[in-house]
């Protein structure tokens, strides 16, 4: 597997998100992501913590092919603990901020 450079995605990626690896190889490209926020809204209580808790791995997204190979991504997003005594949920994790919205493939033809 070869290693590649750092991509600019900065036009379509949140700041939070930093590349932190690429590789590809005959059939594929990797790519790795880890996210640098410092805080997360609680999704049941909409308070926002800053308490991290530890670091939580997505299963693997794939993306559009990129000239003619499979992408995958690979993201680790940060796990908090909500602040709120009385709130149902203890820990959560953030969302991925706009990284994986769901997407409308369009065939003509």
């Amino acid at each position: 597997m070869e290693g590649l450079g750092k991509f600019r995605f900065g036009l379509s990626m949140p700041r939070h998100w930093g590349q932190t690896e690429s590789e590809r190889d005959q059939h594929r490209w990797y790519f790795r992501w880890r996210s640098h926020s410092d805080q997360a809204t609680c999704p049941d209580c909409h308070t926002v913590s800053r308490h991290s808790a530890k670091r939580y791995t997505d299963p693997t997204l794939q993306d559009f092919p990129l000239d003619g190979k499979t992408v995958d991504h690979r993201l680790t997003r940060t796990r908090y603990l909500c602040d709120q005594t009385d709130c149902s949920v203890y820990t959560f994790v953030e969302p991925r901020g706009g990284f994986a919205l769901p997407r409308l493939a369009c065939r003509i033809g």
